[in-house]
């Protein structure tokens, strides 16, 4: 995997700002973070 340090800082940033666990797992399973972001744009995960 080629994870820039940026790309990971704001990948853990997210996952600090998630509030539920279902955000935080989106995040770990996705290296980038930034779907993260989408997903909570989103609105609701189940």
């Amino acid at each position: 995997m080629n994870v820039s340090m940026d790309t990971y800082r704001v990948t853990v940033k997210i996952k600090a700002e998630s509030r539920t666990k279902a955000e935080k797992e989106i995040c770990m399973r996705v290296p980038q973070g930034i779907i993260c972001n989408v997903r909570k744009d989103n609105g609701k995960i189940k």
